[in-house]
């Protein structure tokens, strides 16, 4: 919206592509599509042509977004999701990894823990995931690298997410040092020389897996520009967030 009320008189703002989809790229989602859509395009430059399936209420919006025409939309927890199959590109229980995205709460209150992405399975039966990004109760960011048997590595951000626009998360694993990153802020790594569980359930977006063909703990609010990195830790200290979408 204009000073006058009228609107931007040249149409929405354009920012340039910045580098980022690479060989080590496994997963790039932009959510871009029309409103209220249900389809979701992996741009990724690094592995397969993967299949999204969105469940619920997650949608594509372009009420909402941080870059391009739209973003993923979750307004409600009601058993609702966008995932993808496991692929054996996902999993590399000795290699680096980095997970990192938008997110817009939408000014929505924090009362119980989020999940926000998810690979593996959290079926009490096996248990195996490699990684698990929550919002929890306090808003703070912690990502959770579940060990074999039974126990996990938590890193958490140095401060809550604010309830309102759009902010950067990343939780990377660099050797055995692991670290949450909130608006490129790094929180306190966390190093732990422990094995990894091998992941053994799909990729979930906005919330936690359980098998047979559950979800919880679901995310409410926007999600963009998610990557999914394999075999490389994206941050070395704090940052500068992506100014735009990544090429």
């Amino acid at each position: 919206m204009s000073r006058f009320g009228i609107g931007f008189p040249f149409g929405p703002v354009f920012y340039p592509p910045v580098p980022g989809n690479d060989t080590f790229t496994k997963v790039l989602l932009h959510m871009d599509g029309s409103n209220g859509g249900t389809s979701f395009i992996d741009s990724n430059a690094g592995g397969s042509a993967h299949t999204w399936t969105a469940t619920g209420s997650v949608v594509t919006s372009t009420i909402n977004k941080k870059y391009g025409n739209a973003s993923f939309y979750q307004p409600t927890a009601a058993g609702s999701s966008l995932s993808t199959p496991y692929a054996t590109e996902f999993q590399n229980a000795s290699s680096d990894f980095t997970v990192d995205f938008w997110a817009n709460l939408d000014g929505a209150s924090l009362g119980s823990p989020q999940t926000i992405a998810a690979l593996g399975d959290q079926n009490s039966a096996n248990g195996q995931r490699k990684f698990v990004v929550v919002l929890t109760n306090t808003g703070i960011i912690r990502g959770v690298a579940p060990k074999s048997g039974g126990f996990s590595i938590n890193a958490d951000s140095a401060s809550a997410i604010p309830t309102t626009g759009w902010h950067h998360i990343a939780y990377q694993r660099s050797g055995s040092t692991y670290t949450a990153y909130l608006d490129g802020v790094a929180g306190t790594s966390v190093t732990d020389s422990g094995i990894i569980s091998a992941a053994t359930g799909p990729l979930v977006i906005g919330a936690n897996y359980f098998s047979p063909s559950s979800y919880s703990a679901q995310f409410i609010g926007y999600i963009d520009e998610f990557r999914y990195s394999v075999g490389i830790a994206r941050y070395s200290g704090n940052f500068t967030p992506p100014a735009g979408p990544y090429n």
